[in-house]
């Protein structure tokens, strides 16, 4: 092996590996993630060192296991607060939660799901609406109006290996179900979450078209109040901020 691809072949490793640890930090081993990774024992904590040297990883005293160390939230701050739609839209959405006494996010497509970016506003539940929290786009208005958006090309590429999981009663079980309102959604303007991946939340979400990446701009309230955020006033609303500030 070439010297080149050991070493493309190890940054593929420590990214995986970084992967690993944010999804379960501090909590798997050496010898776990040396499995799921399928390299040697030897070979993972070589990585880790050279990451702990770098400022990544840190070793936990009392487990003596890694974790990632804090130099990611700085990263991940720096990546959100300079994300084009964060710097944008950020503002407008703490002017709509204020307004309208909910919860506004601001989402992209990660894969087959949508993440959040950003939130302003009163949180419902707040360990659904962390930032990063990742919903089945299907499942969700914010995944909804964006994959609106896509090309055929694109949305060949997401039908690819789909699977449906129901989360509710609501939740869209097929894809002739879902094509056809996205169909609807591209009529509308406008994308719609009836309890469909939590019960007692529902959304409205608006695509924002400006940029070259699809984003959305999603409104939450309580069930309670379903009329209320989609009623014409509230969606006009809604439609005239984000106009303001194209």
């Amino acid at each position: 092996m070439k010297k080149t691809d050991y070493n493309i072949a190890s940054v593929g490793k420590a990214l995986q590996l970084i992967d690993l640890l944010s999804r379960k930090n501090g909590q798997l081993s050496v010898q776990t993630l040396a499995e799921k990774l399928d390299v040697s024992p030897s070979n993972v904590t070589r990585l880790l060192q050279t990451m702990a040297d770098a400022g990544f990883v840190k070793k936990s005293g009392k487990t003596n296991r890694y974790l990632l160390s804090n130099k990611f939230y700085v990263i991940a701050s720096n990546m959100l607060y300079s994300n084009e739609c964060v710097q944008k839209y950020l503002p407008v959405a703490r002017r709509v939660a204020e307004k309208l006494n909910a919860t506004v996010t601001l989402n992209s497509l990660y894969g087959k799901s949508a993440v959040m970016l950003a939130r302003a506003g009163s949180l419902y539940r707040i360990e659904d609406f962390s930032v990063g929290n990742l919903s089945p786009a299907y499942c969700s208005s914010a995944g909804k109006v964006m994959l609106s958006t896509l090309s055929e090309t694109q949305l060949s590429n997401y039908w690819t290996g789909l699977e449906f999981e129901q989360f509710q009663r609501n939740t869209i079980m097929d894809e002739d179900r879902l094509c056809r309102e996205l169909e609807q959604i591209r009529k509308d303007g406008f994308a719609t979450d009836h309890e469909e991946r939590y019960i007692g939340l529902v959304s409205v979400s608006f695509a924002l078209h400006e940029f070259a990446q699809p984003y959305a701009f999603t409104t939450i309230m309580p069930a309670s109040r379903w009329a209320e955020l989609t009623a014409d006033s509230t969606i006009a609303y809604i439609r005239k901020n984000l106009r303001d500030t194209e």
